[in-house]
């Protein structure tokens, strides 16, 4: 037999004993590495060289030195080690440092998690990581943990779904409006419909779904919803908005919903790979997710 016939598997433990002789050149310090006597050192090398037939260290009394079998093998037995222990570092720091990883749309980052971030990372007790997602989930991406979606669930039967609070909009516009012109129609008379681009059929589903029309006096469009919103906010017109983004924005009169809200069909959901839902941090997420969801939307009437 030879190194190159050698049963690799067979001999793993007396392969590991020879790497850490030859990195160290000393039979003892190699013991003292693997945690074994000295002499197992020794008897595993042995074993080793019998089975290939090969001299595998010059000894010399209790000096040792490579032979040029030895150097060959060790020249390549040890960048495999190497490869395997900077692996297994990578698999450790993987484990206790990957943040969970929660992707939302944009404008639900922006505005309902990020705000309630510092309250989920103590309920988890570590740090997470939010990243902006406007797809459908693609379970099948190892880097997040979770996904928060709105609408119907789209992530395939593979995955698992936690609803976390039912979905609903409103007709708003800016609390100033309301205040220099009580009456609603009236406020809205002259004002422009807000829409963006990630949502163009966001007024026709309210107005197709039974809510108050708006006198149409032309459509302004922007990227994100998070600009309409802004734009809502600061007097620019008014628009279709999901009530579970904007709470702090109601409760505090910078938007006001004059004709209530109406219930929609989909939900605010999480969306579980398999391969994370049994994590304790998932299930802790799952925990608060639901715990945010309790107190509703923003305890509007239907509307009229």
């Amino acid at each position: 037999m030879s190194l190159s016939s050698l049963d690799v598997m067979g001999q793993l433990t007396a392969i590991r004993a020879f790497d850490a002789a030859a990195r160290l050149g000393s039979f003892k310090r190699a013991a003292a590495e693997l945690g074994v006597t000295e002499s197992a050192v020794s008897r595993l090398i042995r074993q080793l060289e019998r089975r290939a037939k090969v001299e595998l260290f010059i000894r010399a009394g209790r000096r040792i030195g490579l032979s040029d079998a030895g150097r060959a093998f060790a020249d390549d037995v040890g960048p495999a080690f190497e490869r395997l222990r900077q692996a297994s570092a990578r698999l450790g720091r993987q484990h206790v440092e990957r943040p969970l990883v929660i992707a939302a749309p944009a404008t639900t980052t922006l505005r309902w998690l990020i705000p309630r971030q510092a309250g989920l990372e103590a309920a988890l007790g570590g740090s997470i990581k939010l990243v902006s997602w406007d797809r459908p989930p693609d379970i099948s991406d190892p880097s997040v943990s979770l996904w928060l979606s709105v609408g119907e669930h789209s992530a395939g039967s593979d995955a698992s779904y936690v609803d976390i609070m039912p979905e609903s909009f409103a007709l708003v516009v800016a609390g100033e409006r309301l205040t220099r012109q009580p009456d609603a129609r009236a406020a809205l008379a002259g004002l422009p419909r807000l829409v963006s681009r990630t949502r163009p059929a966001i007024w026709q589903d309210w107005l197709r779904e039974g809510g108050t029309d708006a006198p149409y006096t032309g459509m302004h469009e922007f990227e994100r919803m998070y600009f309409t919103l802004q734009a809502a906010e600061a007097g620019v017109g008014s628009t279709i908005a999901p009530l579970e983004i904007i709470g702090e924005a109601l409760a505090d009169g910078r938007l006001v919903a004059p004709f209530g809200r109406i219930m929609r069909k989909g939900s605010y959901h999480l969306a579980l790979p398999p391969r994370d839902r049994r994590h304790p941090a998932t299930a802790a997420a799952v925990k608060w997710f639901r715990r945010q969801g309790q107190s509703g939307a923003a305890g509007l009437p239907a509307c009229a």
